[in-house]
Order: structure tokens, then C-alpha cells, then sequence
């Protein structure tokens, strides 16, 4: 089992996961740091809502973005691994009970979803071509199981632009101390995200928890329409290793380590559930991952509905692999 946190290499538990070197692993979530390095390895990163996996003690115990989730090869394995994790813990003033029954249950169920919404990019981000078509072919697959899928996506203008500064107020909040005595031995990506944050305004820090919560509001209804959301859970397959973060796409060029990540950070935004799957592979040979979103609180249909995918699209075993030079 390995453990890993935001500031480990992005892809460190994944690729052990991915080689046989571990079976279960956990990690942090914030901007995408359990789907997108999921996508990149071919294994399962799962986001649950808020307080399912209790935290503690922290400095910003009642922020719902970062949280805490399991890694795995399938989603079974996953949820094992969330049924070791969850439960109500007094330090963590949003935690919740665990469930009366186990979320391995919901995954050996696989109860597909039955009306499907599937965005190539949810509206807001460049996505590689290939990517896009990979992800939805498999997400088309799931018409072979019953369900009806469509192009539909809940309206996520001005999330990102939310995420980007709820996000640089926590890194303010959790950091500062270090950023006065300590400078010099950040990284530049950090030293900028805390600034950013000192300069965040107070009507802009309340914008962005009007639209936090207007975000929310939304899902809900949208969810009313939809049991799942679709995703792309990376707007790119996996990058050579010299490459820190993806600096521009399809014309698009990017000045922060964060913009390449917004179709992931956008669903951080909404508080929803969500997980990134194996999907398929381009090709030259390298992994493509959907992410799937479900509704607030539905951690339990989402997992049920994720091994359904897995299981209609072939992607379970697939894993581990034997190293490639």
C-alpha cells in the first residue's frame, strides 16, 4: 500500500499501482491530483464528495475543496479501499458517518447508469483531438448496456477563474509562514500561487463563492436530468517526463501551472463525486482516462455505475503491466 500527498511526484502512487509494485494506494485532491495522474496511468483515482474521508486536524477544516481518496487498479479494489478510509472523525468538523453499508457492495452491484451526459470539454478547455475521440467512443459504449447518452454539460463559465481563486486564498492561508520565512526554498509554481493569493480582493473572494454556490445549485438540477457526467478526466494523454506542466494546446497558450488542469478543477468546484477510469489507449500506446462525475452526495451510484464501465468497456485486468524501455 503506498500513500502520497499533493506535494509527491504527480504520478508516483499511480505508476506503482500501474506496475504491480503496489495494489492500493491513497491520495490528495485538489485540482485533479488523484484523476489526472488516474488518466496518465491507466489505473482508477477516485474523488469522493467532501467529507467522506475525514481530515484532520488542518488549518481550513471547513473548506470542501481539497480532499482525501483511494487509488487502485479496478474500481472494486477502490472501494475497498474507501471502506477502510471513511467515517466521522471529531477533529473534521464535515465529516460523515459511514455508510450502513459498505461501498464495496455498490461496486460489486455495477449498476449502470441509464441517462449519461458526456462533454468533450465541459465547455471551458482545449482538449487533444485524439483524446476526445477516444473518450467518447467509450463513453458511447454504454449505450450497449441500455443507458441514453447525449451531449449535455451544466454551464461552468467562470469556475475555473472560481477555483483559481478560492484555491490561491488557501494556499495564503496554509502557507504564508512559510512564504515569510522560507522563500527561498520554494518552488516558483508555489511562491506564485501564494501571491496571487495575497492579492486576491474581497469582492473577488466573494465572487467566487457566489459562483461556488451557484455551481452547486446547478448540479443539482442537472442531476435531476442525469445520473452521470462524462469527462475527459485529462485534456491530454500523458506528456514525456522533461515536461512540468502543459504550457499550451490546440492554439491555446497558458501562463500558470493550474490552467491545464481546469477539466478537472472545475468538478473540484461543484463538490460532486468523481472518479477517473481507464478508457482507452492512443495510438502510440498511452492512457486515456473518462472521468465521471455524479451527483452531490451520490458516491454510492457513482461507484455502482463506474464498475458497470468498466466492466461494458473492457478496461479491468488490464493492469498491472510489466515496465516498457
Amino acid at each position: 500500500m503506498l500513500f502520497r500527498s499533493e506535494a509527491a511526484p504527480l504520478d508516483l502512487a499511480d505508476a506503482a499501482l500501474a506496475t504491480g509494485e503496489v495494489w492500493l494506494a491513497t491520495g490528495s485532491d485538489l485540482g485533479g491530483s488523484l484523476r489526472t495522474p488516474a488518466s496518465f496511468c491507466s489505473v482508477v483515482g477516485f474523488r469522493p464528495s467532501p467529507g467522506r474521508v475525514a481530515r484532520g486536524p488542518t488549518e481550513m477544516p471547513f473548506n470542501p475543496m481539497p480532499i482525501h481518496g483511494p487509488m487502485a487498479r479496478n474500481v472494486g479494489d477502490v472501494a475497498l479501499m474507501f471502506d477502510a478510509m471513511v467515517g466521522w472523525h471529531v477533529e473534521d468538523p464535515i465529516s460523515l458517518p459511514a455508510p450502513a453499508e459498505p461501498f464495496q457492495k455498490a461496486a460489486d452491484w455495477r449498476e449502470p447508469p441509464r441517462r449519461v451526459a458526456f462533454s468533450e470539454d465541459l465547455g471551458i478547455t482545449p482538449v487533444d483531438p485524439e483524446v476526445r475521440r477516444l473518450c467518447r467512443a467509450a463513453a458511447w459504449k454504454l449505450e450497449e448496456a441500455g443507458a441514453r447518452v447525449e451531449d449535455a454539460c451544466p454551464d461552468f463559465d467562470g469556475v475555473f477563474e472560481a477555483f483559481q481563486t478560492l484555491r490561491a486564498f488557501e494556499f495564503v492561508a496554509t502557507m504564508k509562514p512559510l512564504y515569510d520565512d522560507h522563500r527561498d526554498l520554494l518552488k516558483p509554481d508555489i511562491i506564485w500561487n501564494i501571491e496571487r493569493g495575497l492579492a486576491v480582493t474581497a469582492a473577488e473572494a466573494g465572487r467566487a463563492l457566489v459562483r461556488q454556490s451557484r455551481l452547486y445549485a446547478d448540479m443539482i438540477r442537472f442531476f435531476e436530468t442525469y445520473d452521470v457526467l462524462i469527462a475527459p478526466a485529462a485534456c491530454t494523454a500523458p506528456l514525456p517526463i522533461g515536461i512540468r506542466w502543459l504550457k499550451d494546446l490546440e492554439g491555446v497558450r497558458w501562463d500558470n501551472y493550474v490552467e491545464w488542469l481546469r477539466i478537472a478543477a472545475v468538478i473540484t468546484v461543484s463538490t460532486c463525486p468523481a472518479i477517473a477510469l481507464p478508457a482507452a489507449f492512443t495510438a502510440d500506446g498511452r492512457p486515456v482516462g473518462i472521468q465521471m462525475v455524479g451527483p452531490p452526495r451520490g458516491d454510492w451510484p457513482l461507484l455502482s455505475a463506474a464498475a458497470a464501465f468498466e466492466e461494458i468497456v473492457g478496461t479491468a485486468g488490464l493492469t498491472p503491466i510489466d515496465p516498457r524501455g
